[in-house]
């Protein structure tokens, strides 16, 4: 009996448990049914949203349409992307271009302000040399016709006349190197004094030198004939030994032909060569 009142009490707490928890799943139920119907009208509220978004995108889509031609965005993207990496690169060209012209126009500047120095210098100069022509011009007195005559000449010739001005510079230092050196002669001969033999004795003497001199160049003259005669001499003795020689050389031919031709012993043959070579030598 006792163990039935505890067998009920546990099926009246498991059926007040069950009761209870019936009764949170009725609860739940229906904020779920809640939390689906809020969640209808969200998702209802968002598909109106989002009719209305695509209807704008579709709007907007007919509206860009015109505006790019037709063009798919994703190509117009990438057209104007590339228009604009090729407008960057040609910036960046201009850029070192620019940068480089810079660096050219500093060197320009630098060897133009060289060259207005060196310019001033050449005036400066110029106007020192013009000074020194005026003061020499003044000093020497030169006619002024003469003087642009002078300024008339092409410098070709003026070349021409430095080049000849110094050779005679040169000739005149080689003259009086020579006079000085003839001066020092003379210096010499008159510090030995007078000689001790006569001036006539000394003019026989030298008389008898040239005609020895003379004698000796006409003796120079025959001999150097004869020695020309002597050579012609010997070529002739040449040329006989050649005749000499080729008529030996005939002869052994001769001799060979007399010795195999004719009679036993070539007296015919012989006989008959003597008469031939007679009848030429005749």
């Amino acid at each position: 009996m006792g163990r039935n009142r505890f067998k009920l009490a546990g099926k009246r707490s498991s059926v007040a448990e069950l009761n209870a928890q019936l009764g949170n799943i009725v609860a739940e139920r229906v904020q779920a049914r809640a939390d689906a119907d809020a969640a209808a009208a969200v998702f209802h509220q968002a598909k109106q949203e989002f009719t209305v978004r695509f209807q704008q995108y579709s709007d907007k889509r007919v509206a860009r349409s015109s505006l790019f031609d037709g063009e798919a965005t994703e190509t117009h993207r990438s057209r104007i992307n590339a228009a604009r990496i090729s407008e960057q690169e040609a910036c960046t060209q201009k850029a070192s271009e620019a940068s480089s012209a810079s660096s050219e126009l500093a060197v320009a500047q630098e060897a133009s302000t060289t060259a207005g120095r060196h310019r001033d210098a050449c005036q400066t100069e110029h106007d020192t040399a013009e000074a020194a022509l005026v003061a020499a011009v003044a000093s020497s007195q030169i006619d002024r016709d003469l003087l642009a005559s002078l300024l008339a000449i092409d410098p070709q010739s003026i070349s021409k006349l430095r080049l000849r001005i110094g050779q005679v510079d040169h000739a005149v230092l080689q003259a009086e190197a020579a006079l000085a050196e003839r001066q020092k002669d003379l210096a010499t001969a008159l510090a030995a004094g007078t000689p001790e033999i006569a001036r006539a004795q000394l003019e026989a003497e030298r008389t008898g030198l040239d005609e020895r001199q003379a004698g000796r160049q006409s003796q120079n003259g025959a001999i150097r004939s004869q020695l020309e005669g002597d050579d012609a001499v010997r070529a002739s003795v040449v040329k006989i030994d050649h005749e000499i020689v080729a008529a030996k050389e005939v002869a052994i031919v001769w001799k060979a032909v007399n010795a195999s031709v004719g009679s036993r012993n070539g007296d015919r043959f012989q006989r008959f060569a003597h008469t031939r070579m007679g009848g030429a030598a005749a």
